[in-house]
């Protein structure tokens, strides 16, 4: 505690002193709020996360909130998702965007809402989601990471198990009897006829047309075909960028999916990227990361690549899917 001495002035002209005492805990209380509320909205704005229950049963639902904060001088790109929010956690409904403070003064208070479920139980973690500010991929607010536990059908081995009770019988109809047979010849006369077409006339055909049956496309190539006529498309020449980055992506995904068996399609970036890690090199991992990112800042933060930004995108596309194609092993003759 501080003590400051301060003087008075009496009617007489004398003075008296006194000594006012003021507590040090509280002005460290009131400085180190006045520097954290600084720091929270350094950014102009924040974010929080929560659930409306951390503990749900197999199959139930939960309201995942994200509340968000900032200034007026501050734009914020919500993120979007598909069918799920993070692995093993499905989006049942996303909400509309609510607002939250009534009259705006400084600054804005939103919450945007999803009901979500899971159908494996465990403890499954809800990762950071990023939101960027005014279109800028170098600054961004994300959340805490979510835990959600889901929990299983358990069984009493206590509670009898009744049996499974018989249906109920009842009598049929004259006419439940004839639409019965009338189905029963329907069914066998198509079966009949798709028998005598394939043994007399179909047989034939599939014989000459198996010779000249394409041999189906591999992963590579499939991938290389798609990306060529993405090429021609010329959609970012013709202010589709959105799309140009949207449909380069799903080629890539569908193939890292159909080469190496992950999941990409189904995977936010960062969670393909740490798949990917240990199974590329460091040159082709980072041509990989730059074609997946940039996708995102263009379809979530609305971002506005460069003309040679979106030809590199394609190039790494290219490149990726030649630098982890299948290596063919032609045997030497002897």
């Amino acid at each position: 505690m501080s003590m400051e001495v301060r003087r008075w002035k009496l009617e007489g002209g004398s003075y008296v002193k006194l000594c006012v005492f003021v507590p040090l805990r509280e002005i460290a209380i009131i400085v180190f709020l006045f520097f954290f509320s600084l720091a929270a909205f350094s950014q102009g704005a924040s974010i929080s996360a929560e659930l409306d229950t951390n503990v749900i049963k197999l199959g139930g639902q939960t309201k995942l909130r994200l509340r968000i904060e900032h200034t007026k001088d501050v734009t914020i790109a919500f993120p979007q998702f598909k069918d799920s929010i993070a692995s093993h956690i499905e989006i049942v409904e996303e909400h509309k965007l609510d607002t939250l403070s009534e009259e705006v003064t400084t600054f804005y208070k939103f919450e945007k809402s999803y009901t979500i479920t899971s159908f494996d139980s465990g403890y499954w973690v809800i990762p950071p989601i990023r939101v960027y500010l005014n279109n800028d991929t170098s600054k961004y607010i994300e959340t805490e990471p979510v835990m959600l536990d889901v929990k299983g059908v358990a069984l009493d081995p206590q509670k009898e198990v009744n049996d499974i009770k018989e249906p109920l019988s009842m009598g049929i109809t004259l006419k439940e009897i004839l639409i019965i047979a009338g189905i029963i010849f329907l069914v066998v006369g198509l079966i009949s006829a798709i028998a005598l077409y394939w043994l007399f006339f179909r047989k034939k055909k599939l014989k000459i047309t198996q010779l000249f049956q394409p041999k189906p496309l591999s992963a590579h190539e499939k991938a290389l075909g798609l990306l060529d006529q993405l090429r021609k498309k010329k959609l970012w020449e013709t202010n589709q960028v959105k799309l140009y980055h949207s449909e380069l992506t799903d080629i890539v995904r569908n193939y890292i999916d159909e080469r190496f068996g992950v999941s990409s399609p189904e995977q936010v970036s960062d969670e393909t990227l740490a798949a990917m890690k240990d199974k590329v090199d460091e040159n082709t991992f980072t041509k990989l990361k730059q074609l997946l990112q940039l996708a995102d800042m263009v379809k979530f933060a609305k971002a506005e690549p460069l003309s040679n930004e979106n030809e590199l995108s394609m190039n790494n596309a290219v490149d990726f899917v030649n630098a982890t194609k299948p290596v063919e092993v032609k045997e030497e003759k002897k």
